[in-house]
């Protein structure tokens, strides 16, 4: 546990230091690396069906645009997925 609060106060230390520039990108890598996972390992319709709808989502510009994301394309995908599973 020290080990990872010194390495934190010795991040929040560098990233205070860093250019605008520099600290926005490592800022990106983040939700960029979630992003290219998903994507990576979306196997079923009802993943690749949440994956298109979040910008549909995000044209909300509410602010909960991930949660809205989640909730309600995961459940349009979702039921998707289960209506074309049916005979």
């Amino acid at each position: 546990m020290c080990i990872g609060l010194s390495a934190t106060i010795i991040g929040y230390e560098l990233a205070a230091n860093l250019s605008r520039t520099f600290a926005a990108a490592i800022l990106l890598l983040t939700p960029l690396a979630f992003l290219f996972s998903t994507a990576r390992n979306s196997r079923e319709l009802a993943d690749v069906l949440a994956l298109v709808l979040y910008p549909v989502a995000s044209l909300m510009n509410s602010g909960l645009d991930i949660l809205v994301s989640g909730v309600v394309a995961g459940t349009i995908a979702y039921d998707v997925h289960k209506w074309r599973e049916q005979p």
